[in-house]
């Protein structure tokens, strides 16, 4: 999906306006199930850098209820915490900063 990529790649270069066009876009053209994370993902932390943040926090579910692929859970988990918090939604915030925590691997030591 060459509009999700050239969304990604805007968003990488701190374009966010045109990062955001670009998943408009790729939403109004439908987005294929495999890329949905993804797409969540990219296109919320883009609107969280706009100060978005209502609209951001709706991406990050959304890229949560689509499925195991895509950024890490501790990623996803964090970024809809930092949302909930420029939302003053503090007690909401602290519950996925709990869920990031504990979804982060334990590395394993080898002896």
């Amino acid at each position: 999906m060459f509009i999700v990529h050239l969304g990604r790649c805007y968003h990488e270069l701190g374009l966010y306006s045109l990062a955001k066009e670009q998943f408009e876009r790729a939403k109004a053209l439908g987005v294929s199930e495999e890329w949905l994370p993804a797409f969540h993902y990219c296109c919320g932390y883009t609107l969280y850098e706009l100060k978005e943040f209502q609209r951001s926090k709706r991406e990050f579910i959304l890229c949560l209820q689509s499925g195991p692929s895509g950024p890490e859970a501790w990623l996803r988990y964090s970024m809809l915490a930092a949302a909930c918090r420029k939302l003053g939604e503090h007690a909401e915030a602290r519950a996925y900063e709990e869920r990031a925590a504990s979804s982060k691997e334990k590395p394993q030591c080898v002896i």
